[in-house]
Formats: C-alpha cells, sequence, structure tokens
C-alpha cells in the first residue's frame, strides 16, 4: 500500500460511493463498504486513516435492533478512536444531528449534492493532520474477524437487545420562549432556574412511572419504560400537570408548551452507560415533532398493546417512517 494513507468509503449507495472512490484514487489508497458488517471488517483488517460515513446506512445487529450511521459512529469510535470520521448525508438535517454527531466525535459533515471532489480532499487533509499517529497493530485474519464479529454478537442479543418503550419530550417553541425574556431582569437566572424544574419535572414524573431517563439535552428529553403502559401514563400525567408546573415553578413570561412522542420496539441499550442504538430511537423522535402543541403522538405498534387504547384517536401515517400514528390532547 505504499505510503499512502487509507481512506475507508461507507454508503450503501453503491452509484454515490463509487463516484467518492473516483474522486480520491489518485491520493489515496482506497476501500469499501457498504453495509455495518463489511465495516467493521475493514476497519480490523485495514485500520484506516479516514472514514466517510453515510449517516443513513442502516445495519440491522442479530436480526433485530437497527443501528443507522448517526450511531454506529460511535461504535467505531469504540472499536478505534483515533480514525478520523466524516460524515455525509443525502438529505437536509434541522442542525440537531449536525450538532450530536461533532459531539461524538465527527471531524466533518457534509451533504452529498453540495460537496465537490475538492473540498472532501481539503477535508481529509484536515483530518489525517488531527489523526494521532499510532503502531499498527497485527491485522487479524478472516476467520479471526468472523469468531470476534459472532462473539460480539451474541453478547449484544444476550445482554443489551431488549424490548422498551421510549417517551421523547420537546419543548414547544422554546428559542421564542426564551427571545421573550431579553428585556425581563435576571433574565439568566430565571431562565436557568425554569429550564432545571422544567428537567426536574420530566425526571420526577418519569420515575414515579417507573421509568428511567435516557438523556436530557437543552430543551428535549428522551426516556424508556419496560412496561409500555407506564410510558402513556407518564406521558398524560406530564400534560394534566403542564398548569401546575407553569403557575409554581416557571418564572418565565411565556408557558412552557410540550410535545410528546412514544413508540416501542427492540433497541440496544445499556442502562449503566445510558446509551441506546437503534431506529425505535430515531421514530420517537420524529413522532415527537409531529405531534400537536401539549398533545402525544403514538405508534400503532404501541396503542395495539396498551390498555388506554380509548386514549388515542384520529389515525395519522408518518411516510418518512412508515407507520401509523394515533394522537392524545387532553
Amino acid at each position: 500500500m505504499g505510503e499512502k494513507n487509507i481512506i475507508l468509503v461507507v454508503d450503501d449507495d453503491n452509484h454515490y460511493r463509487k463516484r467518492i472512490v473516483k474522486w480520491l484514487k489518485p491520493n489515496y489508497e482506497v476501500f469499501e463498504a457498504g453495509t455495518g458488517i463489511e465495516l467493521l471488517k475493514r476497519i480490523m483488517l485495514l485500520k484506516p486513516d479516514v472514514i466517510i460515513l453515510d449517516v443513513g446506512l442502516p445495519w440491522r445487529i442479530g436480526g433485530m435492533a437497527e443501528i443507522i450511521g448517526g450511531d454506529l459512529l460511535e461504535i467505531v469510535l469504540e472499536f478505534e478512536p483515533n480514525i478520523q470520521i466524516i460524515m455525509i448525508s443525502g438529505t437536509v438535517d434541522d442542525g440537531k444531528f449536525i450538532r450530536r454527531a461533532f459531539n461524538k466525535g465527527a471531524v466533518s459533515y457534509f451533504l452529498k449534492d453540495e460537496v465537490n471532489s475538492q473540498e472532501l480532499i481539503d477535508e481529509i487533509k484536515k483530518a489525517l493532520l488531527k489523526r494521532q499517529k499510532i503502531l499498527p497493530e497485527k491485522s487479524l485474519s478472516l476467520i479471526e474477524i468472523i469468531k470476534r464479529i459472532l462473539e460480539l454478537d451474541n453478547i449484544i442479543r444476550k445482554e443489551f437487545t431488549k424490548t422498551y418503550t421510549f417517551l421523547d419530550i420537546d419543548l414547544v417553541k422554546s428559542t421564542k420562549m426564551l427571545r421573550e425574556e431579553k428585556n425581563h431582569e435576571r433574565k439568566d437566572i430565571n431562565i436557568i432556574y425554569s429550564l432545571n424544574e422544567y428537567h426536574e419535572y420530566v425526571k420526577e414524573t418519569v420515575l414515579k412511572h417507573k421509568g428511567e431517563i435516557l438523556n436530557s439535552v437543552g430543551d428535549e428529553g428522551m426516556c424508556y419504560f419496560e412496561d409500555p403502559n407506564e410510558a402513556i401514563d407518564a406521558g398524560i400525567s406530564i400534560l394534566e400537570g403542564r398548569g401546575r408546573f407553569n403557575k409554581e415553578r416557571n418564572r418565565l413570561k411565556e408557558e412552557f408548551n410540550f410535545r410528546i412522542g412514544i413508540h416501542t420496539g427492540k433497541v440496544i441499550l445499556s442502562s449503566e452507560e445510558k446509551k441506546a442504538f437503534g431506529e425505535v430511537l430515531h421514530i420517537t423522535g420524529h413522532l415527537q415533532k409531529n405531534a400537536d402543541t401539549n398533545g402525544i403522538l403514538i405508534s400503532k405498534s404501541t396503542r395495539d398493546i396498551i390498555k388506554r387504547k380509548d386514549k388515542f384517536s384520529d389515525a395519522t401515517e408518518l411516510p418518512e417512517d412508515k407507520i401509523i400514528a394515533f394522537s392524545y390532547k387532553p
């Protein structure tokens, strides 16, 4: 392979992957992967310097929970923390994923339709400068790689894969709400206090209904429950207590308004590390974004297994996820 750096291009779109490879071949040793399993094999065999990873790359673990490229980023860096990862996406993102990608360790992010060959090469050069050089490890044989992957797959399925019901909550128009405080005395103190009370209110309600907080960042929080009925009760309790919360715990001029999404499915989750991977999380987030203000939107798969079915009506379709959803509003 000479002195050339190794670049791994990972995308399930064969046409686009070949185009990137063609751009990079003159300057680098370039290899390809079209699936998550191929990606891990190439990492162990090749020890690439830079990976160009598609945000939407799907990978189904053990025939169960599905991981996509955004979550795969974190797994890759657990394998090889020195690898530099450039994320690419075929769709325009609202900015939240881009921030998450950088927080998890990505060094750059591009839209497929907007990047050209020179821009990508320039970004790879920057990534290579950041890479900490380490002594190459002995490459594993194909059989050793397969054994290791099967061992890891078995551990993931037995110890970390389980069905949970997820609840995602977000503040509606929080930017506008916080902006309204700009001319108020002690605005910063009021904002910090009220946002902290909001997260405490959600946490108290979730724990009361035997759930756990997975993460809470800014104005959004993701929670999970073993019992879907408890997730539903928690969501309804949060909305029913909103008036009292605004009266007793919110110091801002504007009222707090919520959107909640709830979905059930298999996911890979470590309760100790508070980390979860799977398509279930993304669908829950999409349900939340499509919910009415101060309402709940749940998937059909959740409605089918809960006791309070009568609380949810007005079926609607989410084309992006190809699911039917049902709404609730107090």
